[in-house]
């Protein structure tokens, strides 16, 4: 099978913009022809690019929906109130539940967590996994990279006398949920600068806007290793905040400070300095697996605990499922082949889709 790849030729670019830009940044001449091309040919902007700082963070509660959201955590924190962390099942929801679970605790909240089965339940705040969820007796659902979407599951939920707040960055519907508040910064009418956060970027920028008032804000910092991780699996674009979360996120992993980091780029056979390539390629898939293959809430534990052991065991069974993962994906795709080459598909279509009972969903 032969795939030609197609070349898309570079703009061409104004030599003398080229020229200004590389002496006000006092940067090599080819690096200012890339930014130029780019479009990033204003100074400060370009400058941002290179030097990334969390400093150009936009304030959080420019989120639409952020102070309803954390006066009704800091409530529900304050008296008691047992609060379910509701995350999705990939990289970015189970990093975004480590993040808020990391928070709460800290805050002192009684916070557990509920990641859904993808084979079970399907995705996000269902209504397959509301029998589960009202099961742990919450008075808050806080959803993590879902829910923007679930308008019958949350109708459902305050039926049963359960708030819900939403954090999400996937595109609205018609209709929001009927929730206390929702954050997401594509929802109609929100201000925030940045609407391309990954959903562990907006649920990290609402526990800053939470931990304000307990003098916990900085301690925050330690988890954009998290977020950075969450951010680059999520193949959202790494620009403007992302970059500057990833960039501050490396750094923070490079120290390896969580037991749950540390082990799972030891079964990963990182001995070198992360970065954004490690994510995306070694230890996104290894999470990715969990949520695939079993159960993602293994890979909460992972993050959020601090028992070195526990966190070892943790990541290595990771390390299997993602090998399991990539055997059963090697067995579809020759099965797969081979049925094109016995002629299951006829006389040269334009294009083949294969399915089998027998494969992986």
């Amino acid at each position: 099978m032969v795939v030609e790849k197609l070349w898309i030729a570079p703009p061409e670019v104004d030599l003398a913009r080229v020229a200004r830009l590389a002496a006000e940044l006092q940067v090599p001449v080819p690096v200012a022809r890339v930014l130029v091309a780019r479009g990033k040919d204003d100074p400060d902007v370009a400058r941002r690019f290179l030097e990334p700082s969390l400093d150009d963070l936009a304030d959080p509660l420019r989120l639409k929906g952020a102070e309803p959201a954390i006066a009704r955590l800091r409530r529900a924190i304050e008296t008691g109130e047992r609060i379910v962390v509701l995350g999705d099942f990939d990289v970015d929801g189970v990093t975004g539940t480590s993040v808020a679970m990391r928070a709460l605790g800290a805050l002192g909240a009684k916070a557990e967590y509920l990641l859904p089965k993808r084979l079970v339940h399907g995705y996000g705040l269902s209504m397959k996994v509301l029998p589960d969820l009202l099961a742990r007796e919450p008075a808050l659902v806080l959803t993590v990279d879902c829910g923007i979407r679930s308008v019958d599951e949350v109708a459902e939920l305050a039926r049963h006398g359960v708030d819900t707040v939403i954090t999400d960055h996937h595109e609205p519907g018609p209709d929001l949920p009927p929730a206390v508040a929702v954050v997401d910064p594509k929802q109609p009418g929100c201000e925030y600068p940045d609407k391309r956060l990954a959903g562990v970027g907006v649920v990290w920028q609402l526990m800053r806007g939470l931990a304000r008032g307990y003098e916990h804000e900085l301690e925050l910092r330690r988890d954009l290793d998290l977020v950075a991780l969450g951010t680059v699996a999520d193949v959202v674009p790494l620009d403007g905040e992302n970059r500057a979360l990833v960039t501050h996120g490396l750094q923070v992993m490079n120290r390896r400070e969580k037991p749950g980091m540390m082990a799972l780029a030891a079964v990963a056979e990182i001995d070198d300095r992360l970065d954004a390539w490690h994510l995306g390629y070694l230890l996104g898939p290894r999470i990715n697996a969990a949520g695939r293959l079993d159960d993602a809430e293994i890979a909460v534990r992972l993050f959020t605990t601090r028992d070195t052991a526990e966190a070892s065991q943790l990541a290595a069974r990771l390390d299997r499922e993602n090998r399991d993962r990539q055997e059963l994906s090697a067995s579809t795709l020759t099965q797969a082949l081979r049925a094109i080459e016995q002629g299951v598909a006829g006389a040269a279509p334009e294009g083949i889709v294969l399915a089998s009972n027998g494969w992986h969903p």
